[in-house]
């Protein structure tokens, strides 16, 4: 039986192939799945914990406009981290920000309905800045990472125009399975 050879790169790395932008491809969604949650809250809010639409509203704002502010942030920080890794600084961010935002999430649907109004206000605004705060730990390097991942300008655009092509396909399937009345 004749070993399997793989074709390596003048740099002696496997080349960029299939499996790679599969790979990709799979995180991506990964990270819009995980976005699609932004749709369902103010369903859980307002249907099930019984928030008033107004006051929904103007907390969505708020955390828009926190959200603003957050991105730039968690993007410098990243940025301006010149510590060094075993293997880049990119795959530490998307951990710790993918475990994250598992607690995160949940922490975002804790059911509570016969909680006060102000308290269940600020349970969806401090759930919802933690979460928010960890997607972008997880995206913002997750986004980044793609130049290291080849430096062939042509493979980068094989896996990044499909990807941003069909962004909204993980938050479309789930708008739709999540579109039940509680």
């Amino acid at each position: 039986m004749a070993a399997k050879t793989s074709v390596l790169d003048e740099k002696g790395y496997r080349k960029f192939g299939l499996r790679d932008k599969l790979a990709y491809g799979a995180g991506d969604f990964g990270c819009n799945m995980s976005f699609a949650l932004k749709g369902t809250l103010s369903i859980y809010w307002m249907q099930y914990m019984g928030l008033d639409q107004l006051l929904m509203a103007g907390l969505l704002l708020l955390v828009q406009v926190w959200d603003a502010i957050n991105d730039p942030l968690i993007g410098a920080m990243v940025d301006a981290d010149r510590r060094q890794y075993r293997r880049n600084k990119f795959l530490v961010y998307i951990s710790v920000g993918s475990v994250g935002l598992t607690i995160a999430g949940a922490l975002c649907f804790i059911p509570w309905p016969t909680a006060p109004q102000l308290l269940k206000a600020v349970l969806f605004v401090v759930g919802y800045v933690i979460w928010d705060a960890f997607y972008t730990v997880a995206n913002v390097p997750y986004g980044s990472m793609l130049p290291l991942i080849t430096d062939d300008a042509v493979q980068r655009a094989a896996v990044h125009v499909p990807l941003r092509r069909s962004n909204g396909r993980g938050r479309d399937h789930w708008y739709s399975c999540s579109c039940v009345d509680l």
